[in-house]
């Protein structure tokens, strides 16, 4: 919550003499890391320490996006026919959900957005909330990502997963 507001002060700052805003893609701060990477002669930073570190680190970042993802569950709330990005996703989703079960490329409505992946349920939330079925998918893999993560960074095997991956990539 501390870079957000001081983005806000940052901006009110600038406004207050005469200037523009921060542009919404700006970046002020950069976050960074050693743990695990001091492998330039500390004998106690192996391969597998640092191996373990980046599980931990995914494990950490995993879980605050996925406790995120879930208060925008609760709070949002936009019925109504949603945007094409929103309607290409959901395709997307539902196309590899669907391959990935019938092992073909049909497109067809998932039925895996039920009362188990959600923390409430309500039968319109398929018909109307499109919204929240694209964060469901989000949440669902984020937390496939945790138990990963979680195993990995333990030196235990990955879980095996069923139709839902896990974030591997910075680009997904």
């Amino acid at each position: 919550e501390a870079v957000p507001e001081h983005y806000h002060a940052v901006d009110y700052a600038l406004k207050e003499i005469g200037c523009d805003p921060l542009p919404i893609d700006c970046c002020l701060l950069t976050f960074a890391s050693w743990m695990g990477g001091d492998r330039d002669g500390n004998p106690y930073v192996t391969a597998a320490l640092t191996r373990r570190v980046v599980y931990l680190s995914q494990w950490r970042a995993a879980t605050l996006y996925w406790t995120e993802v879930g208060t925008l569950l609760w709070d949002l709330s936009v019925a109504g026919m949603p945007n094409n990005e929103v309607m290409e996703e959901l395709n997307r989703i539902f196309g590899e959900q669907n391959a990935q079960r019938q092992g073909g490329t049909t497109i067809k409505k998932s039925t895996s957005m039920s009362a188990m992946n959600f923390d409430f349920y309500r039968p319109q939330l398929e018909t109307e909330e499109y919204y929240r079925q694209v964060l469901t998918h989000i949440r669902d893999r984020l937390a496939v990502t945790v138990r990963r993560a979680a195993a990995l960074s333990s030196d235990l095997p990955a879980p095996e997963e069923s139709f839902v991956p896990p974030y591997v990539k910075t680009t997904e």
